[in-house]
């Protein structure tokens, strides 16, 4: 009896980073998902609407150009959703929006993103709930870590 083995197909180059193909996906910064959600006004639509731009960046051009209909239709968010999130990428300086000169639509440009929670608070220090929420994310880093080290297997413990 010959033993066989199910084998993973070969993930391209190209989407090497996914565990499995896909005929297309988005990058998502770090520190967006985790120093920008510090931000009280900042939301999972506000990311959803980041990826949506980045995914839309034409590197030819050197801006993302969707209109906020065809946001509102490929996102099923409502418009104001779309407006809020686009003002707060821009209140939060990660994104400029400028009217196109021509189509009247918008076009974003990407600025580099914050990526020290120090530098984080310092930038917003006018927002006294960014404060309150990275003690509360410090606290809870800690209760994790120490739940963590509470299950971790040491040499001598029954197996």
């Amino acid at each position: 009896m010959t033993e066989t083995t199910k084998q993973t197909p070969a993930i391209p180059a190209t989407q090497a980073a996914l565990p499995f193909e896909t005929k297309g996906w988005a990058a998502m910064p770090h520190a967006l998902m985790e120093i920008y959600t510090l931000h009280p006004d900042f939301n999972a639509n506000t990311a959803l609407v980041y990826a949506y731009l980045v995914k839309n960046y034409n590197r030819s051009y050197g801006y993302s150009f969707p209109t906020f209909d065809e946001m509102e239709v490929v996102l099923n968010v409502s418009r104001s959703t779309v407006d809020k999130a686009i003002e707060t990428l821009r209140k939060l300086q990660v994104i400029n929006a400028t009217k196109h000169p021509y189509y009247g639509n918008n076009v974003y440009t990407f600025n580099p993103l914050i990526e020290t929670v120090e530098e984080f608070a310092r930038t917003f220090s006018d927002e006294p709930e960014i404060a309150k929420r990275i003690t509360r994310n410090k606290a809870r880093r800690e209760k994790l870590r120490a739940r963590k080290d509470a299950f971790k297997w040491k040499p001598g413990d029954a197996v």
